[in-house]
């Protein structure tokens, strides 16, 4: 992504801001925080849309519908002010919003500044911020760790009860170098401790085939 300079001086500016928010503002706050997901790209099979909401939340607006300011607000109103005051139990809070066009808009944050006990307002929010964005991150990270789980266990099945007529069989094909080439391209997939159980099999299994020969 490409930063303009003065995207740079707004950025520096903002963060000394949120800084000095967090330091002495709402240092002590309840931190709620609020993102928007579509999830009509992907309908049969996006399992971080399935969540029973024990975490957060979940509002769904109706398929079609654009939420504009007026839509939002009364979401706000019906929907998270309740929730946030029952998980805050009197006590004031942040609310930390992503900056969809429906929340900047005028009307929105003066609904807010006047129900909400604090919540930063878009000249506060850094500009293109991940920082701010927590779900954008943490989806992405939860959902790199899985695949990757998913792909170790068949794998590992694969190499355990299979590696000795790989063995045998890349024997004849390969020689010792292209099979750690190999090896090398699959530490890429796995752990280093499956990695280090691996490569004892590889040279028992090649060691008796050596001395067999």
């Amino acid at each position: 992504m490409l930063i303009t300079n003065a995207s740079k001086e707004s950025r520096k500016i903002k963060a000394a801001a949120l800084v000095n928010e967090l330091r002495h503002g709402s240092v002590e706050m309840p931190r709620l925080f609020s993102d928007e997901k579509n999830v009509i790209q992907v309908q049969k099979s996006n399992r971080q849309n399935d969540s029973k909401g024990d975490v957060m939340l979940q509002f769904f607006f109706q398929k079609g519908l654009r939420a504009k300011a007026d839509i939002y607000q009364e979401m706000l109103r019906s929907v998270a002010e309740p929730w946030m005051d029952e998980i805050a139990s009197g006590r004031p809070y942040v609310f930390q919003p992503v900056f969809a066009p429906a929340h900047k808009a005028k009307t929105t944050q003066t609904w807010l500044l006047i129900i909400v006990s604090q919540h930063w307002s878009p000249d506060l929010w850094p500009p293109s911020s991940l920082d701010c964005n927590p779900l954008l991150l943490l989806v992405g990270r939860d959902r790199g760790q899985v695949q990757q789980a998913r792909l170790q266990q068949p794998l590992l099945f694969t190499i355990f009860f299979l590696f000795p007529y790989i063995i045998f069989l890349s024997s004849f094909l390969f020689s010792f170098p292209q099979l750690l080439y190999l090896f090398n391209y699959l530490i890429r997939f796995i752990s280093f401790f499956h990695l280090c159980f691996i490569l004892i099999l590889i040279l028992r299994f090649y060691s008796r085939f050596a001395l067999s020969s």
